[in-house]
């Protein structure tokens, strides 16, 4: 669509361009009646390109330019308030997402951890004690995946996640007595977001099937995973992307909001020099 309108813009500009017995003037004076139409139109993006065309290909017709400087905002401003729209519609469609999984979640805020975080109400509590991954998702919306390997040890750095003949597995975490942990016959590893995300991804895709877990280590280990660890592994990563989704477009209004306050500005600003000017 945006191939298709950006040769509909240059053949007609080409038109204008070369019309036999114009001047300069005439043709930039062209343009701009063009870009009001599409302004009227609703046709904001291709107003844009018209008025950005006059700079281009007629540098020296001043008085088109500053008139042409004096209508892109409006464009802008038409443009920015249809970004809004969508932005919105999009906030709203991710909050009503957000809303039904909510209710799923608890944040598990103990003193002797260092950060609460947001865990599935049936995601397998007892990691400490027992062999499993956990998705997690911290409270700015961060999804991490914590490993733990009881008894046994194989010294892993990494999981991975089998189904069918397919695979993922995640970065490679080296022994650091910190994110990478042992203590007895317990190792436990923690994933951050980039080096764990594709084990999301994949659980989501084969939510419905079996699934099994393998650590990779001095040798491996390997773990069928239940149907509920599947499915709370999948949601988990499903809401932190939905409040991830959510951050951008709330940060995107706001961008956008800035934008039409600028634009409002100019053309208020615009008028007034328009104004003088058809006094003088």
């Amino acid at each position: 669509m945006y191939n298709a309108v950006t040769k509909i813009f240059f053949s007609f500009l080409t038109f204008l361009v070369v019309s036999c017995g114009d001047s300069d003037k005439q043709k930039a004076e062209k343009l701009l009646i063009e870009a009001e139409k599409h302004i009227i139109a609703e046709d904001y993006d291709l107003a844009l390109k018209l008025l950005d065309s006059i700079d281009v290909v007629y540098p020296s017709q001043v008085e088109m330019r500053r008139k042409a400087m004096h209508m892109r905002p409006k464009a802008i401003e038409g443009t920015t308030l249809n970004e809004l729209e969508k932005n919105d519609s999009i906030i709203a469609t991710l909050q009503v997402k957000y809303n039904a999984m909510s209710s799923s979640f608890e944040t598990i805020n103990d003193k002797r951890l260092v950060e609460p975080y947001i865990v599935a109400k049936k995601a397998n509590k007892s990691l400490f004690e027992t062999t499993g991954i956990q998705a997690r998702i911290t409270t700015e919306g961060e999804f991490y995946v914590i490993s733990s390997l009881v008894g046994n040890p194989i010294k892993h750095t990494s999981v991975s996640l089998l189904c069918g003949g397919d695979e993922v597995t995640t970065a490679s975490v080296a022994y650091d007595g910190d994110r990478n942990y042992r203590s007895g016959n317990t190792e436990m590893i923690t994933f951050i977001s980039q080096e764990c995300d594709t084990l999301g991804v994949f659980t989501r895709a084969n939510v419905d099937k079996l699934m099994t877990l393998r650590f990779n280590g001095n040798k491996s280990k390997s773990v069928k995973m239940s149907k509920d660890d599947i499915s709370s592994f999948a949601i988990t990563h499903e809401y932190a992307s939905i409040i991830s989704d959510l951050k951008s477009a709330f940060r995107r209004k706001e961008f956008l909001e800035q934008q039409l306050l600028l634009a409002r500005d100019q053309i208020a600003r615009t008028l007034d020099e328009s104004m003088l000017n058809n006094e003088n």
